[in-house]
């Protein structure tokens, strides 16, 4: 895997509110995120969630959110690459249906060093539009990345003929 297109809520936590009324990063569904960069140590960080508004509002540069991450544990120096660009018409998204797919399937085909069967993509909604050669893999928005999950990202990587390493 070259790219892992990273959402947070749902993923490295199972939104749960903490008192200040914001969900919080998980420490156990972030020792599984950090297990698949273990696996697959090249590997870029592309954070396509709702969080990626803290760095295109201006309230953070993308070294900063990746700085957020680390302080959070997750094993990220040198990984955080890049962000999605903001929803084409946020106002005409539902929830679970939220058009993510056509976002990334954008993002990949600008770049010619990129194709989608190298590409991971870990979100607890639903993609409608997701290019069928990405690895994708929704997790339950309820417990976040769970071991099962990555046991299963890696048969899935594997039986696509990915060959990973271990770290």
């Amino acid at each position: 895997m070259k790219y892992v297109f990273l959402d947070i809520d749902g993923v490295l936590n199972s939104h749960i509110r903490t008192c200040n009324g914001y969900a919080s990063i998980e420490r156990e569904n972030v020792e599984q995120f950090n297990r698949l960069l273990g696996r697959f140590p090249h590997m870029k960080i592309v954070l396509s969630s709702a969080w990626r508004y803290m760095v295109l509002d201006n309230s953070m540069t993308l070294k900063g959110f990746e700085r957020l991450l680390l302080s959070h544990r997750v094993d990220c120096f040198g990984k955080l690459f890049d962000l999605l660009p903001p929803d084409e018409n946020p106002e005409e998204c539902f929830p679970g249906f939220f058009d993510r797919g056509t976002l990334i399937n954008n993002w990949i085909a600008a770049r010619p060093d990129c194709t989608p069967e190298e590409c991971l993509v870990l979100d607890d909604l639903r993609m409608l539009f997701l290019n069928e050669a990405v690895l994708y893999h929704q997790t339950d928005p309820h417990t976040g990345l769970t071991e099962e999950d990555v046991q299963k990202i890696f048969l899935r990587a594997c039986n696509a003929k990915e060959q990973p390493t271990e770290r």
